[in-house]
């Protein structure tokens, strides 16, 4: 598992998706300082999140979490 990287990931997906980072914190129901520290690894997601997370950017909790190197389209 690489949770250092999981930051990153989120970020690059919100931007492969066109998602705005103001309209994605709102659709997460976070602000979006939360969402900053989330995806600079300062903060971890609550399940709630994260599993909200997986459904908006339709990416696997592997993916996510380092496990599986590649997100399934």
């Amino acid at each position: 598992m690489d949770l250092n990287g999981m930051g990153a990931r989120i970020e690059a997906s919100i931007k492969e998706r066109g998602f705005l980072r103001f309209d994605f914190a709102k659709r997460l129901g976070i602000r979006v300082s939360t969402l900053y520290e989330i995806c600079r690894c300062r903060r971890l997601p609550t399940m709630q999140v994260f599993l909200k997370l997986l459904d908006l950017l339709d990416i696997s909790a592997d993916f996510l979490l380092g496990i599986s190197p590649v997100s399934p389209q």
